[in-house]
């Protein structure tokens, strides 16, 4: 799957939500999230590039969103991190996740300090 269709549906599934279920049920969001994940554990290191790829591209939507970034920032890192642990056992073809993953990394460590507030917040 392309990442930056996956990043459009995204787009395209918050356009068509109101701000409440943005913040109360987004489950196109959740249900496409979950898609990936199971590519982040994936043995194959080409599924796990494609995850951290396509998580990368939904970050940038998310990230527009307080109530998201509350819900999935997180989640999304758990991912990368999971993705990242698989390349430990085949370095060979891994050097593009890795690679992939530490920028992703380090693109969420930035909205976490950021939005710091809104992640402390009880929910």
């Amino acid at each position: 799957m392309c990442s930056n269709a996956v990043a459009e549906f995204a787009k395209w599934s918050l356009k068509q939500m109101s701000d409440t279920e943005i913040r109360e049920n987004p489950s196109n969001i959740k249900s496409l999230l979950r898609r990936i994940e199971s590519n982040s554990n994936h043995p194959d290191p080409f599924k796990r590039l494609s995850s951290v790829l396509c998580l990368s591209k939904i970050l940038m939507v998310v990230r527009e969103f307080d109530a998201l970034i509350d819900r999935f920032c997180l989640e999304i890192a758990r991912c990368v991190l999971s993705s990242l642990k698989q390349c430990h056992n085949s370095f060979e073809f891994s050097q593009d996740v890795i690679e992939n993953c530490s920028e992703l990394l380090q693109q969420i460590q930035k909205l976490i300090i950021s939005k710091a507030d809104i992640l402390f917040k009880e929910n």
